[in-house]
C-alpha cells in the first residue's frame, strides 16, 4: 500500500518572532526556535538584519577615544537646528570624557567636563542640553563647553535633591530625581523664559518638589525612572509606578497643582534607560520583563501589557546575568524597540540585543522578537534625521543595509551578516507515526551574496541533516547541482525560487533551519514549502 504524502506550506515562515516559553510540541510554525540576528520586515518575514557600518570618523586617534567603548549617547537638537551626537566614555587616558559627532561623523572633545563616571542621562530645554549622573552635579553643555549648573537642585530649602541620576523635560521646566541621598524625591525648575531657565533654576518661583514616600503602593519603593507622557509625570519605582497629572491649562496650572491620578502595584522599573517613548506608549524593563504602559483619553487607569511574553523566561535570565548598564532605543522608521544587554566575560565583551517588532502586535498584545548578537555595544540612540546609530568600541556604527563594517569586535574588516534561524518543529498533525521528508521548496527575497547551510532536525535532537548552498553576487548564481532543482533568479535583491532541496532521514517531528552569512541586501524567507511520506504508526 502506498505511503501518503503531506504537503506543508508555511507563508512567512517565523512571522511570529521567537517562542521560547511555550512547549515546542504542537507549536504553531509561525513561531521561530531561533531567529539570531533576524528581524521581522515590513512584509511580516523573517529576514536578516542590517549591517552596522562604522560611521565615526577616526575614534580611536582623532577622536581620543583608544579602544574605550562609547557608554552613554544622546542626539542634541540647538535651536537652529544644528544637530549632534553625544557621546559619553573613557578618553585614552582612561579618563571620562565627552564628545560631539556632527552629520558627518567627525568628533570634537566638550572641554570642561569634570566627572568620575560616563552613565549620563540626558535631557534638552531650550537651547542647551541638560545631564545627571549619580555622584554628580547637575551639568549643561552647548555642544562645545560642558559646566556644572551655576545652581543645583540642593539649592532647594525643602528636599532638594543632591547629584541626582535621572533628568527630564516637561511642560517647559526639568525634572530631577534619585539623588545620592534621596530616593524618593521628584523635583523641578522654572519655568524657562526668554533668556532660559534664569539664575535660579531650582528656587525661584515655580520651582518645588514632591516626596512620594508616602504613595508607594506596596510601602517604601525607591525611585528608578520619571518619564512625561500625556500630560502625566510617570515616576516609576522598583515595584510600583506612580502617575501623577498635571494640568497644563487654567489659571492653576503646572507640576506644583498635580495630582495623584493613579498606582501600580507590584510592577516597576528596573533600568533607567529602558524607559522610552514609541510615541502613543511607553515601554520600560520590569523584573519580568518588558512591559507597555499605554493610556488612551477614554481611559481613567493605565493597562500594563507584558509584550515580552513569548521570551519572557529567557529574557529574565538574561537580564539577571548582566553588571552592566542596560539600556533601550526606539526606531519608529524600522518599527522596532531594542533591548540593549552589554556583558564582558573573561575580558570578551559583547552584547545581546532584543529586538521588538512594533508593527502589529500578536493576538494577546505580546510584539514579535528576534535577537541580534553583537559586539562590544553599550548604548543606541536615534537622530532626528531618521537614522539609527548603536554606539560601543569605536563610536557610533550607522544602522543600514550591507555588511558589518564596525570595529566593535576590534575587527575592522567587511563582515557579512551571520543569520540563523530555525523553525519549530512540525509533525504534519500525525504525532504517532513516522515522517519521510522529500524535499522542500524555499522562494527567498533579496540577498546579494548567500553563503546558507540548511538543515534539518528530526525529533527535537541537535543532530541534524544539512547542505551547503552558496550564490554570488553576479545578478545570480548556480546553486550546488544536484541538491536545487530548476531554479529562476531575478538581480540581487529580487526573488530567487528552487523546485526544492531533496532531503532524507526520518523521524515522527521534523525541524528546518538556516544558517550562513549574508552580504550585500538582508535576505527575507518568503515561503516554505515541505513534502513528506507519512509512514506507519510506532
Amino acid at each position: 500500500m502506498a505511503q501518503p504524502q503531506k504537503n506543508i506550506q508555511i507563508q512567512a515562515p517565523g512571522f511570529a518572532g521567537l517562542n521560547t516559553q511555550d512547549s515546542p510540541i504542537g507549536m504553531d510554525l509561525s513561531f521561530a526556535e531561533i531567529a539570531d540576528n533576524c528581524v521581522i520586515d515590513s512584509l511580516g518575514r523573517i529576514a536578516s538584519r542590517n549591517g552596522f557600518r562604522a560611521f565615526t570618523a577616526d575614534p580611536e586617534t582623532s577622536g581620543n577615544m583608544g579602544t574605550n567603548p562609547v557608554e552613554t549617547a544622546y542626539e542634541y537638537v540647538e535651536e537652529n537646528g544644528n544637530r549632534t551626537i553625544l557621546m559619553a566614555g573613557d578618553n585614552t587616558s582612561d579618563t571620562p570624557a565627552l564628545w560631539s559627532q556632527d552629520t558627518s561623523g567627525n568628533l570634537t572633545t566638550i572641554t570642561g567636563l569634570s566627572a568620575s563616571g560616563n552613565m549620563w542621562d540626558y535631557t534638552s530645554l531650550g537651547s542647551l542640553c541638560y545631564m545627571a549622573q549619580e555622584g554628580e552635579d547637575v551639568m549643561v553643555t552647548d555642544g562645545a563647553t560642558v559646566s556644572a549648573m551655576t545652581q543645583q537642585p540642593s539649592a532647594f530649602t525643602t528636599g532638594g535633591i543632591t547629584d541626582p541620576n535621572i533628568i527630564t523635560t516637561g511642560f517647559g521646566r526639568l525634572f530631577v530625581a534619585s539623588g545620592t541621598s534621596n530616593k524618593s524625591t521628584v523635583q523641578w525648575s522654572v519655568v524657562i523664559g526668554a533668556s532660559g531657565l534664569g539664575a535660579t533654576p531650582w528656587t525661584g518661583t515655580g520651582a518645588g518638589a514632591i516626596n512620594v514616600d508616602e504613595y508607594w503602593p506596596n510601602g517604601t519603593d525607591t525611585i528608578e525612572a520619571i518619564t512625561v507622557h500625556n500630560s502625566y509625570l510617570v515616576i516609576f519605582g522598583r515595584r510600583s509606578i506612580l502617575l501623577y497629572s498635571i494640568p497644563d491649562s487654567g489659571t492653576n496650572q503646572g507640576p506644583e497643582y498635580m495630582t495623584l491620578a493613579d498606582t501600580i502595584e507590584n510592577m516597576g522599573c528596573i533600568a533607567r534607560d529602558s524607559v522610552t517613548s514609541i510615541g502613543t506608549d511607553v515601554l520600560f524593563l520590569d523584573a519580568s520583563g518588558i512591559r507597555s504602559l499605554n493610556r488612551t483619553i477614554q481611559e481613567k487607569s493605565v493597562p500594563v501589557g507584558d509584550i515580552s511574553k513569548n521570551v519572557r523566561d529567557q529574557l529574565s535570565t538574561d537580564v539577571r546575568g548582566i553588571e552592566l548598564p542596560i539600556s533601550a532605543v526606539y526606531s519608529p522608521e524600522e518599527a522596532m524597540y531594542l533591548l540593549m544587554l552589554p556583558k564582558v566575560v573573561n575580558g570578551i565583551a559583547s552584547c545581546n540585543i532584543y529586538v521588538f517588532d512594533t508593527r502589529r502586535p500578536l493576538e494577546g498584545g505580546a510584539l514579535r522578537v528576534t535577537q541580534w548578537n553583537a559586539g562590544d555595544l553599550r548604548c543606541a540612540v536615534r537622530a532626528d534625521t531618521g537614522k539609527l546609530f548603536l554606539c560601543g568600541r569605536g563610536g557610533a556604527n550607522e544602522y543600514t543595509r550591507g555588511e558589518d563594517t564596525s570595529s566593535i569586535d576590534g575587527d575592522v574588516a567587511s563582515k557579512g551578516i551571520i543569520m540563523n534561524y530555525r523553525t519549530r518543529s512540525q509533525d504534519f498533525d500525525a504525532p504517532s507515526r513516522v515522517k519521510f521528508p522529500k524535499k522542500v521548496d524555499v522562494i527567498l527575497v533579496g540577498g546579494e551574496t548567500l553563503d546558507l547551510t540548511v538543515s534539518w532536525f528530526f525529533d527535537f535532537s541537535q543532530a541534524a541533516n544539512s547542505t551547503n548552498i552558496s550564490r554570488e553576487s553576479e545578478g545570480g548564481g548556480n546553486w550546488a547541482s544536484g541538491v536545487w532543482g530548476v531554479a529562476s533568479y531575478g538581480t540581487p535583491g529580487g526573488i530567487i525560487s528552487s523546485n526544492g532541496i531533496q532531503m532524507w532521514g526520518n523521524g515522527k517531528n521534523i525541524q528546518l533551519g538556516f544558517a550562513g552569512e549574508i552580504t550585500g541586501e538582508p535576505v527575507s524567507i518568503q515561503e516554505l514549502n515541505m513534502k513528506a511520506l507519512i509512514g506507519r504508526t510506532l
